[in-house]
């Protein structure tokens, strides 16, 4: 019985050494998990990228429906004056140095050019 509580005795957990490491290991992760949400191009960054993206297109898909239901509505083809009017109940329309026409929207300042939205 004397030998069991002496090899019991020497088995006190984990060592200090093993606990240090662990700790490092640990705070090394940390700083990698941490470096590639929040920076520049991490996924924080993305997300939001990728959200913009996302409503701007599902802007451009509103008023194309909107153009849609105009046409139908008047039973022709819709004249450019009236695309435009159409298109200019979700921003201002400007002309860019090119003679592009441009929406800008007034919810989040979408710049869209008209050309991507007429069908």
């Amino acid at each position: 019985m004397k030998k069991q509580i002496l090899i019991n005795s020497n088995n006190k957990g984990i060592t200090l050494i093993a606990l240090v490491i662990t700790i490092i290991i640990l705070l090394i992760l940390a700083g990698i998990t941490i470096g590639t949400i929040s920076n520049d191009d991490g996924i924080i960054e993305q997300t939001e990228e990728k959200t913009g993206q996302s409503q701007r297109e599902t802007l451009i898909q509103k008023i194309q429906a909107d153009l849609l239901e105009e046409t139908t509505k008047k039973g022709r083809t819709l004249t450019q004056e009236e695309k435009e009017n159409v298109i200019s109940a979700y921003g201002k329309i400007i002309e860019d140095t090119n003679g592009e026409k441009i929406l800008v929207t007034t919810q989040e300042n979408y710049k869209i050019l008209l050309s991507e939205i007429i069908i």
